[in-house]
């Protein structure tokens, strides 16, 4: 059987197709694998990122350490504590350290260290502070049971069980008449002669002719007199209460309502026996009472 030139030509065309077919296949199998391994590195790669991003549980916190064991709580400063100034500030801080204002911030949303500071907050730290500076053995006890002694302070009033511990422990922290005014700013005058009995100072009489650390002495209440005479001749470490509050001063102001940065400065240090603890004495000692 004679086969032409043309059934030649074809049957060359055909097979060169058909191996064409095969190579073009081969590639696109190789360039499957390739695209899928290079996929299985890049799924690798993002579940070990995505391992190293994912936070410890707490299995693991607790082999690792956790940072915060051990620590005392942060409490959060009052209003107006980065504007108070110095020294004030700083013995502020102690207080803070201590939990003194826990309670007022949340009791008073409106509690400012910059604005004038009411009778009854006023006993309220008075109470923290005491309690937080002295030993066990000095802390003044809340009296629950104990009647009202003020005909103008309710039981449902924030400061009521602290004027009430007070009051139940022998000091006089009211006026004449039997009221307390609670919510009326706290003076100069009235202060310090709530802070001089706590502090448990022998008191002296006073002698008008050697009183003359403040140019308006003779404005001072009577009844508030000797408080103010005694604190000034204390001899504390850090200063008295009326120094520590308000400086060297020569004009006392007895009227004056108190700012609640000059309320705290006389709660950093109480009388304790014949010495005197202050709030770093006392955040030492619960240092070493926690080792």
């Amino acid at each position: 059987m004679k086969i032409s030139l043309v059934q030649v030509v074809f049957s060359l065309c055909l097979l060169i197709a058909v191996a064409g077919c095969d190579i073009a296949e081969k590639s696109a199998v190789d360039n499957q694998s390739e695209t899928l391994a290079s996929s299985s590195e890049t799924a690798s790669e993002s579940v070990e990122a995505l391992a190293d991003e994912t936070p410890e549980t707490e299995g693991d916190e607790q082999q690792n350490g956790n940072a915060d064991s051990g620590e005392t709580a942060d409490f959060e400063a009052p209003a107006g504590f980065e504007a108070s100034p110095s020294p004030n500030k700083e013995m502020i801080a102690d207080l803070i350290e201590l939990g003194v204002f826990e309670e007022i911030q949340a009791v008073y949303e409106d509690f400012d260290l910059l604005e004038p500071m009411t009778r009854g907050q006023y006993l309220m730290l008075l109470y923290h502070a005491s309690n937080s500076v002295r030993p066990s053995k000095n802390h003044i006890r809340l009296a629950p049971s104990a009647e009202v002694s003020f005909s103008d302070i309710e039981s449902s009033h924030p400061a009521y069980k602290y004027v009430q511990a007070f009051e139940n422990t022998g000091y006089s922290v009211g006026y004449e008449e039997g009221t307390f005014k609670p919510d009326q700013p706290i003076t100069r005058e009235e202060m310090i002669a709530i802070k001089v009995p706590v502090d448990g100072y022998q008191l002296i009489e006073t002698i008008w002719s050697q009183f003359d650390d403040f140019n308006d002495a003779d404005q001072i209440n009577p009844d508030f007199v000797n408080y103010v005479y005694n604190d000034m001749r204390a001899q504390e470490s850090d200063g008295n209460n009326v120094s520590r509050a308000f400086g060297a001063v020569k004009s006392f102001k007895p009227k004056e309502p108190v700012l609640g940065y000059e309320a705290a400065a006389t709660l950093w240090e109480f009388k304790v026996d014949r010495s005197y603890q202050s709030a770093p004495d006392a955040l030492e000692r619960i240092a070493r009472e926690a080792e």
